[in-house]
């Protein structure tokens, strides 16, 4: 599902609205009461439901003037845990990831809320692009996260893939970071189509 809105239009989002097995799901399916609960104005771009499991939506916000994304997830009331043992994992490493609760009335009712560098899957893939990527890409490296001072996100899917766009001296360089690599098929004919036009590439393969 994507572009989910506040009028529920797409069927599945209107289905998911009534999953009474996630109690913070209305906060993420509606834009203004994400935002409400965000202090910030935000707009819902992606979602992902698995019916009585998980929640998980990708947002777009404009910070510094430019846009920034993030991500929201809400579980079951059994799958709450493991919401809170990534907000203590990410709060070791550095990282933003907080644990809402939308309701002081409900305990249970929790939403877990980062931004892209957050990102629990591509999180290893942005550490070594951070460490190592950059460097090997000739692009400049600045302290602290992949995207400070060096790059915008052209596209995000949560959990899945995610794409920069970095400014360089010489030609821009777009950037992509998936969960898991593209099969052989895919690659060779997304190489062949760069190649077609003339676009030099350089595969990091992050092991």
């Amino acid at each position: 599902m994507t572009g989910a809105q506040a009028s529920f239009k797409n069927p599945d989002c209107s289905l998911a609205s009534r999953d009474d097995a996630l109690p913070g799901l209305p906060y993420l399916l509606d834009s203004s009461r994400l935002s409400s609960l965000l202090g910030e104005t935000v707009r819902v771009t992606r979602v992902r439901y698995k019916p009585r499991t998980s929640l998980l939506v990708a947002f777009r916000r404009i910070r510094n003037g430019a846009f920034d994304y993030g991500w929201a997830m809400t579980r079951t009331r059994a799958g709450n845990a493991k919401l809170l043992r990534r907000e203590l994992t990410s709060r070791s490493r550095g990282g933003d990831i907080r644990v809402l609760r939308p309701d002081p009335r409900q305990d249970d009712n929790l939403v877990a809320v980062g931004g892209v560098e957050d990102d629990w899957v591509l999180y290893g893939n942005l550490l070594w692009l951070r460490e190592h990527g950059m460097e090997r890409l000739g692009l400049p490296q600045q302290p602290g996260s992949v995207l400070a001072g060096t790059g915008s996100v052209l596209r995000y899917k949560p959990e899945r893939r995610l794409v920069l766009f970095v400014q360089n001296s010489g030609a821009p360089v777009v950037i992509k970071a998936a969960a898991t690599p593209a099969g052989a098929e895919q690659q060779a004919h997304f190489l062949e189509r760069l190649n077609l036009h003339g676009v030099p590439h350089l595969s990091l393969i992050h092991i």
